[in-house]
């Protein structure tokens, strides 16, 4: 008994002397509670937007979804300069300083509307003169724009860690974007009703969300700070959060514009649709992101040891990317079957490749993160210029001949080359990448599994 209490007593005195451990417990449970918010409220925000298309591929036929998908992606590359990177600029200042982040957003905000307002004189110079289809354009560049905003506010929500809040806001938000476009589309089944849906819907989004955010970090136009050297200083401290931020952008989005400019809007169709179910399933990319950047940002800049966080946020990146590319990959048949039908048929040899390249972007994603946190985001550009001008050439060798599928190869290698450029990095920079022999054993599998199915079915 004695000794039992002499035991108990030295176990006491280990806990108080040595609180590390229940720090950790605390950083850990802090961190899945964050997970959990931002995966439920990236799920339902890019979950409902997923059905949306899906719905919208079977109501409207391939060709017409095409077009649709044209058009937004035009708008969502003319509006690269309104977007400007400042989501994940904030992010990163917020991991530095919270105390100054009202400031932040105040000096962002004035930016970001300068920046939208020059663009729309801009474009409405260039829309007369150059393109043809005004009224769809017009709609979707006003969805574009409202949607631009609202996300921009959504991370000052992430930025506080109110991840509970912004669930909240987006299942609101979500369910408003969904049942607005859905009843336009069913009501009318035309182009211009499917893009006034989307922007009555998209206006009712930010006046909401500029609402919730106003009740813990209100902006009023009187306090905003609007001296052009202030909003100079803005826009160079953003500069390379903007360039990675259009560089990914034109990413995403110049290869629709690729491929129809080569291919037409019926191979858009399809593509468009197998890349919307590979969008879906890298809902959890920007879960992780959002919630490691800060976290691992705070830690190198303090010089803690990040070797196992890091090593952490690869497990989670390539357990989700290998178990959803695997699927996506082998149950090709009947994901094309019971989400799009018969019309859609040529999908089935399209998702294996999407499939490669979702592994592949999740991997890139883990490393990216870490490259951000460290403070390298000038080498995300340079990478993804690279990236870009590899899928160009690649589309260019092989959609004459293989249509949509050779777009899908060529999102693949770019993506490949972006995971093998930031893990090089790493490596010369020295900082932890992460890759423990767990990781590496889960890309192996995943990496084998998909290229036998593709061998299998082309």
């Amino acid at each position: 008994m004695q000794n039992f209490n002499k035991s108990t007593s030295s176990k006491r005195q280990n806990a108080a002397s040595d609180p590390s451990g229940d720090s950790e417990d605390k950083n850990a449970k802090k961190m899945l509670a964050k997970i959990g918010w931002m995966t439920f409220s990236t799920l339902l925000r890019l979950g409902s937007g997923l059905v949306l298309f899906l719905i919208l591929a079977r109501t409207l036929g391939v060709a017409d979804f095409g077009t649709l998908a044209y058009w937004l992606a035009f708008c969502t590359l003319a509006l690269m300069p309104v977007n400007y990177g400042f989501g994940l600029y904030i992010l990163r200042e917020a991991g530095k300083s919270k105390d100054h982040l009202s400031i932040i957003l105040g000096d962002t905000l004035v930016a970001k509307l300068i920046l939208a307002a020059v663009l729309s004189i801009g474009m409405a110079t260039a829309a007369y003169n150059w393109i043809p289809d005004q009224q769809l354009f017009w709609l979707l560049y006003g969805m574009a724009m409202a949607e631009s905003f609202s996300e921009y506010l959504n991370y000052s929500l992430r930025a506080l860690g109110r991840f509970q809040e912004e669930a909240k806001l987006t299942l609101v938000t979500a369910l408003l974007n969904f049942g607005g476009v859905i009843a336009f589309t069913l009501a009318l089944e035309t182009l211009p009703a499917v893009a006034t849906g989307f922007l009555i819907t998209r206006i009712f989004s930010l006046i909401i969300t500029w609402r919730w955010i106003d009740k813990y970090l209100p902006i009023r136009i009187s306090t905003l700070n609007l001296a052009m050297p202030r909003i100079r200083a803005t826009l160079r401290n953003g500069f390379a959060y903007a360039a990675d931020m259009a560089l990914v952008t034109l990413n995403s989005t110049f290869d629709i514009l690729l491929l129809s400019h080569l291919a037409g809007p019926s191979a858009v169709g399809l593509y468009q649709a197998g890349l919307k179910l590979m969008q879906g399933a890298t809902t959890f990319a920007p879960v992780l992101s959002n919630v490691y950047m800060p976290y691992i940002s705070e830690r190198a800049s303090s010089g803690d040891n990040i070797k196992k966080t890091v090593t952490e946020l690869n497990f989670k990146v390539l357990s989700l990317g290998a178990g959803m590319g695997i699927i996506l990959a082998w149950a090709s048949g009947g994901i094309t079957a019971v989400l799009f039908g018969t019309e859609y048929s040529e999908m089935t040899t399209l998702l294996p490749w999407f499939a490669l390249a979702l592994v592949l972007r999740y991997l890139a994603a883990g490393f990216g993160i870490n490259l951000t946190a460290h403070g390298h985001q000038y080498i995300r550009v340079v990478t993804n210029v690279s990236a870009l001008a590899i899928l160009i050439v690649i589309a260019l060798l092989t959609v004459p001949t293989f249509g949509p599928r050779g777009m899908a190869f060529a999102v693949a290698s770019a993506m490949g080359f972006v995971a093998l450029a930031y893990y090089i990095t790493l490596i010369a920079r020295r900082i932890p990448t992460g890759m423990s022999s767990t990781n590496v054993l889960i890309l192996s599998l995943a990496a084998l599994l998909i290229v036998l199915n593709i061998a299998l079915s082309n």
